[in-house]
């Protein structure tokens, strides 16, 4: 096996490429084979689907994108969407991934989807620029995270998906699981599966795996002791990554008789590490990371200012902080967290009810700034408690702003999801008493309702 600087690693992740390990690609022999093998097929002419599915931090993500590189270099047309958990936006996975593939004016903004016939011209309107660029060749969508998506953006999967059976295209579809209840997602995988499609469960790491992404990190083979620190890691590979490059940076592993050791009486644990990452952070940097986790996996410079209330230009210095310590994230528009698993560890910073505040402030601002329900609602749903006047009041302006917006169905209405979480109290003036069809008052008067009265005021012919 060539060394981590051969020129024979240029060929590692290509199609036509005999390699299935590499350095930063450990212990997935069996997922890389399953995937070579559905773009070979795509590339004779073949479609195919791959459920993918794991733990959080099991490497889902890594398998999609280099899922998309090997088909980029292979000349397949690759289109990449995910899934956000607050982002009750419908069908964005696929949009996004469609435009990668078919080019940005390709798929159309869509509006708000209103009955049955506007939902299959929504999938009417993704379908057939992608059907166009199949027909040309081979293609593939990777579509993650998608245990936050939408009913809609399921439902227009699995449409789209046996529409588009005949064609050399390859679904790459991801979920985080575990979480223990049966979900329309869990019945799309099924359903799916049941079709020919082929599930791909992400397990932990084998000890061999565990000893080579430490060899590559380390750049000399561990010794037992730095292998037992690294088995607290239960070979999940961004925990096994970010405890390697942690007890590195804090001069804890030192190199001894050609192995790496661990320095004498030295051997933190896996949260401890995690923890201590955050508390080395100065106030500020503090303080940004947790609001930022508060307004999700991605977030903008402008939200993140305006939920603390300074200008942009105060963050230069702590978001520089945040990107250093490889918490953050960031591309031309927006910052994101490195991973998931990173942002519920600064989240878990922040006692319960700082979180509830911390959620309805950015419900607020996100309603009063961005002239839409969509950003704002899983905020106040997340924030309301039983009786919250604030968020009734909050829910009551977003039915306001769909209503005068065209009607959309319950299902993807977010005014409809947070009717389950706000319900408002009666008031303690007036009580319905069914069988009778009176309000019954504070002071006891009984009131008959007005249909009642309507009824009871109508003339009746006079008897003969």
């Amino acid at each position: 096996m060539a060394d981590a600087g051969s020129r024979d690693w240029a060929l590692a992740g290509r199609l036509d490429s005999d390699w299935t390990s590499w350095p930063g690609w450990r212990g997935r022999v069996r997922e890389w084979n399953l995937v070579v093998q559905v773009l070979k097929e795509a590339r004779a002419g073949r479609g195919a689907v791959l459920l993918v599915e794991g733990r959080a931090g099991m490497g889902k993500s890594r398998l999609l994108a280099e899922a998309a590189r090997a088909a980029a270099r292979g000349g397949f047309m690759a289109g990449q969407g995910a899934a956000d958990d607050l982002d009750f936006t419908p069908l964005v996975p696929l949009r996004t991934a469609v435009r990668g593939i078919a080019g940005l004016y390709a798929a159309p903004p869509i509006p708000v989807p209103t009955t049955v016939d506007m939902r299959l011209s929504m999938l009417k309107w993704l379908s057939e620029p992608l059907e166009r660029c199949a027909a040309r060749g081979p293609a593939l969508v990777t579509l993650d995270d998608l245990q936050w998506a939408d009913q809609l953006t399921l439902l227009a999967i699995r449409r789209m998906v046996r529409d588009l059976a005949s064609y050399p295209l390859v679904w790459m579809l991801s979920r985080t699981s575990g979480n223990g209840s049966v979900t329309p997602l869990d019945r799309l995988y099924d359903g799916l599966e049941r079709d020919g499609a082929t599930r791909v469960v992400m397990e932990a790491l084998d000890e061999q795996a565990v000893a080579e992404v430490a060899s590559d990190v380390l750049g000399v083979a561990p010794g037992p002791d730095v292998l037992a620190l690294a088995a607290l890691t239960e070979g999940n590979p961004f925990q096994l990554l970010e405890t390697l490059d942690r007890l590195t940076s804090a001069g804890v592993i030192e190199v001894r008789d050609g192995q790496a050791r661990v320095v004498p009486g030295q051997r933190p644990g896996v949260q401890t590490i995690m923890r201590e990452c955050i508390d080395e952070l100065s106030t500020q940097t503090r303080e940004l990371v947790q609001v930022a986790a508060i307004l999700g996996r991605t977030m903008t410079v402008i939200d993140l200012a305006a939920m603390l209330g300074k200008p942009a230009g105060d963050l230069v210095r702590p978001l520089d902080e945040a990107i250093s310590a490889g918490i953050l994230l960031a591309d031309e528009v927006h910052l994101a967290f490195r991973h998931e698993l990173l942002r519920h560890a600064v989240i878990e910073t922040l006692a319960p009810p700082i979180r509830l505040a911390l959620h309805r402030e950015a419900g607020q601002m996100l309603l009063a700034g961005r002239g839409s329900a969509v950003p704002a609602a899983p905020h106040l749903i997340k924030s309301a408690l039983p009786g919250d006047v604030e968020a009734l009041r909050g829910s009551t302006a977003r039915r306001g702003r769909c209503s005068r917006s065209p009607r959309r169905p319950r299902s993807t209405c977010p005014c409809a999801r947070s009717r389950s979480a706000v319900r408002p109290i009666p008031a303690a003036s007036t009580v319905w008493r069914p069988r009778s069809g009176l309000w019954r008052s504070r002071d006891g008067h009984r009131r008959r309702s007005s249909s009642l009265r309507r009824r009871s005021t109508r003339r009746r012919p006079a008897r003969p």
